[in-house]
Parts: C-alpha cells; structure tokens; sequence
C-alpha cells in the first residue's frame, strides 16, 4: 500500500493531498488513529477506482464522537474516476 500521504482528494472542487487532511484533522483535535485508518481507507479506494476520486461532503451532527465523524464521513463519500 502506498504511503498515505500520497493519496488526492477533490473535495468542493478543491484539490487536497492525504498529508494536508491528516494536519487539518490533527488541528481539530482527532486521533492520529482516527484520521490514518480514514486515509487508507481513501487510499485504498484510489487504487480500487484507479485515477483518483471525488468526495462529496455531507453534513454531519456536532454531538458524535470524533472517531465515529471520521468513519461515518469517509464511508459515506462518493468515488468517481476523474476524466483526464
């Protein structure tokens, strides 16, 4: 697997690196644990669709646990091939 910090993800059109995620998510106070299994999840999902993926965000409630937000928001993204 590759290292994490190579996977990209679009999100609202923006394009983001996993080592860019992972220093925001650490400014918010998750759990190295919890944003790594969330990266390789998204990275392994860019090796099962090829190119790249897209990710949609979704509202999510304030009151859930930081590691269930991770989770809940990293399985629930959608995954596209990008056109190139």
């Amino acid at each position: 697997m590759e290292p994490i910090k190579k996977v990209i993800v679009r999100l609202n059109g923006e394009l983001f690196s996993g080592e860019r995620i992972l220093q925001h998510l650490y400014a918010k106070g998750y759990t190295r644990r919890a944003c790594v299994e969330a990266l390789r999840e998204l990275n392994y999902a860019v090796k099962s669709v090829g190119r790249g993926i897209y990710v949609s965000s979704a509202p999510i409630e304030e009151e859930k646990r930081r590691e269930e937000y991770i989770k809940h928001y990293f399985s629930s993204l959608n995954f596209y091939s990008w056109a190139k």
